[in-house]
């Protein structure tokens, strides 16, 4: 697996864009060359911005990095989309310079820019598709995500997770922080489509 490069790129400062292929986590997100004028777009820091967090907007990818990509939004601002935001594990999403794309405003720095994220704006598309193909009593094969007091988040399909909850599991205290990552068989107990979650039990 590709490691990240320690560098902490200004987001309102597009460096020299190039070609590259980029791998994050299971995901592979392949990047290109665009050829335009303004291959290379210098702004001042800004100390504010005009989004809020959470925002959605669409923006065009400016420029291309190991480290993750730049995209350019409708006032002028950029921002950075680190490599992990791009895409959810298991997926694989080509990204290349000059698409336009739409992104979630993660964070706001004053002198660094705008964090930005590709994948949180599919979250609400990736439950669709998931519920359509799998139904209560579902059982599934999925990965440990984080462990709380409360019961055990799963990952069971890109983007999507449910909750197994304490009550759901016998011996919880089998599960710690070692246990994110393993893989364990679960079963969908309820999915609730108003507020998009899924409850889970031990298969």
């Amino acid at each position: 697996m590709e490691t990240l490069s320690k560098v902490t790129p200004s987001a309102v400062a597009d460096p020299a864009p190039r070609q590259m292929k980029a791998h994050s986590g299971d995901s592979t997100t392949r990047m290109g060359k665009k050829d335009v004028s303004q291959s290379r777009i210098v702004q001042k820091h800004k100390e504010t911005t005009a989004y809020g967090i959470g925002e959605v907007i669409e923006g065009r990818i400016s420029g291309v990095h190991d480290y993750g990509c730049f995209v350019r939004l409708p006032n002028g601002e950029s921002g950075l989309v680190f490599k992990e935001q791009i895409c959810w594990p298991g997926e694989n999403i080509s990204v290349v310079l000059g698409d336009e794309v739409v992104v979630r405003v993660l964070s706001f720095k004053p002198g660094r820019g705008l964090a930005l994220s590709m994948r949180e704006v599919r979250t609400n598309e990736l439950f669709d598709k998931f519920i359509a193909s799998h139904g209560e009593a579902s059982v599934l094969k999925g990965q440990i995500k984080n462990v709380l007091d409360y019961g055990v988040f799963v990952i069971v399909a890109p983007g999507v997770c449910g909750l197994l909850h304490v009550s759901s599991i016998p011996k919880i205290q089998i599960y710690g922080r070692a246990s994110i990552g393993q893989f364990i068989d679960v079963k969908i107990a309820n999915i609730d489509t108003g507020v998009r979650r899924i409850r889970l039990e031990l298969a």
